[in-house]
C-alpha cells in the first residue's frame, strides 16, 4: 500500500487530520525495511498540513514529523516480526496508533488540542478495507471489534495483492490460468493468506458471531474453488 499523496492546507481539513489514522497503516503494510525518501517527503507533507491547520510552531512540527516517522518504523518492525499472524499484528499496531495519538496530544497547546479533538469528531468513519463495513453490519460488531477486524482485513488484502502482482509480473503482465505452475502457486498462497485472516478475525468474535461468520467464510473461499475443472467440490488444488 502506498502512502497517499501529500495533503496540503487547501485540501479538506478532514482529509488532513486523517493522516494520523493512516500513517501507521501505511507503515505496517510495507514489506521493505526502512523509509524511502519518497515516504519521508510524504510524511513531512502531512506534518506541514497539520502545522498550517493548527498553527503549530516549528518545534511542534518537527516533533510531529518525528512521531509519524517513528510510528511508521514501528509498523515495519511489527510486520517483519508477525508477518501473516494478522491478529497479533493488528493488536500491536493498534497499540502503536494509540501511543501516537497520545504523543500528538501531548505536544499540542490547550487551544490546539481542543481544535484537534474537534476535527477528529467531525471526521467521518472510514475503513481501510471495503469489507469492514459489510462485516460490521452482518456480524453486529462493536467499535472495538470493528477496529481490529478492519486492520486484519487490510493486512491480508495487502499481502494478497502483492502476491497477485508478483504472479502477473512473472507472467509478463498476462494471466496464464490455473494450468500455469506459477499461477497455481499464487492461488495457493493467496488462499492461505485469506484463511489466515479468517482465523484472525474469529479470535475477535463471540460464539454467536462465529456462526454467522462461518457462512461469510464459505462465500469468500468460493473464489478459490475451481469450477468446471473436474476437481473436488471442496476446492482442493
Amino acid at each position: 500500500m502506498k502512502l497517499p499523496k501529500s495533503i496540503y492546507p487547501s485540501r479538506s481539513r478532514i482529509g488532513a487530520i486523517s493522516i494520523l489514522a493512516t500513517v501507521l497503516l501505511c507503515g505496517m503494510l510495507t514489506n521493505v525495511f526502512g523509509i524511502s525518501e519518497k515516504k519521508i517527503r510524504a510524511i513531512r507533507g502531512r506534518a506541514e498540513a497539520l502545522q498550517a491547520m493548527l498553527k503549530l510552531d516549528q518545534i511542534q512540527t518537527d516533533s510531529l514529523e518525528i512521531i509519524l516517522r517513528q510510528t511508521f518504523e514501528q509498523g515495519e518492525l511489527h510486520k517483519e516480526r508477525y508477518d501473516d499472524d494478522y491478529y497479533n499484528l493488528a493488536l500491536e499496531n493498534l497499540k502503536e496508533m494509540d501511543t501516537m495519538r497520545a504523543q500528538v496530544d501531548a505536544l499540542l497547546a490547550p487551544r490546539q488540542r481542543k481544535q484537534y479533538h474537534s476535527l477528529q469528531k467531525e471526521q467521518p468513519v472510514r475503513y481501510s478495507s471495503r469489507k469492514t463495513e459489510v462485516l460490521a453490519r452482518r456480524l453486529l460488531l462493536d467499535s472495538s471489534q470493528t477496529r481490529i477486524v478492519d486492520a486484519i482485513l487490510s493486512y491480508s488484502e495487502q499481502d494478497i495483492k502483492r502476491i497477485q502482482h508478483e504472479a502477473k509480473r512473472k507472467a509478463g503482465g498476462f494471466a496464464n490460468g490455473l494450468g500455469s505452475v506459477d499461477e497455481r502457486s499464487s492461488m495457493l498462497r493467496r488462499r492461505s493468506k485469506l484463511i489466515k485472516s479468517h482465523e484472525a478475525i474469529e479470535k475477535v468474535l463471540t460464539k454467536a458471531q462465529k456462526k454467522e461468520f462461518k457462512e461469510y467464510r464459505e462465500e469468500q473461499m468460493e473464489m478459490f474453488r475451481p469450477h468446471g475443472s473436474g476437481r473436488g467440490p471442496n476446492g482442493d488444488f
